[in-house]
């Protein structure tokens, strides 16, 4: 399972990426729609990297599981709602769908208990 957790994880950030290269190629000019696409591909990065530490650490820096859920119910709930307010953008750009799907990976096994005994020399 933290195999799975840890290819999660790597996905936000990979996706997130993803989303910073695209910028361009979707908004020909850099305004404000341009920034907050980037934007969301910021917070990707971020949620992919809180989840990577959370695996890492979560078992030993204390709160740093508590935040990562937070995050993560926090982005899923946002995305769902711009999934239902938006949803004939999201129609047109079924990407999105897989980063709702990704989002919701990340946030059931952020809850899940680990079986994996907390290390300090991971």
């Amino acid at each position: 399972m933290q195999q799975v957790d840890r290819i999660i994880g790597g996905l936000l950030v990979g996706i997130g990426l993803l989303q910073w290269i695209a910028t361009p190629i979707f908004f020909r000019q850099f305004e404000e729609p341009a920034a907050w696409f980037f934007n969301g591909g910021i917070t990707l990065i971020f949620l992919g990297a809180f989840n990577l530490l959370r695996i890492r650490y979560g078992g030993v820096a204390s709160g740093l599981k508590q935040v990562c859920i937070a995050a993560n119910l926090t982005l899923l709930t946002f995305w769902l709602v711009m999934a239902i307010g938006l949803w004939y953008k999201f129609l047109r750009y079924p990407a999105a769908f897989v980063v709702i799907v990704v989002m919701a990976g990340a946030t059931v096994l952020s809850i899940i208990p680990s079986r994996r005994r907390p290390t300090t020399s991971d």
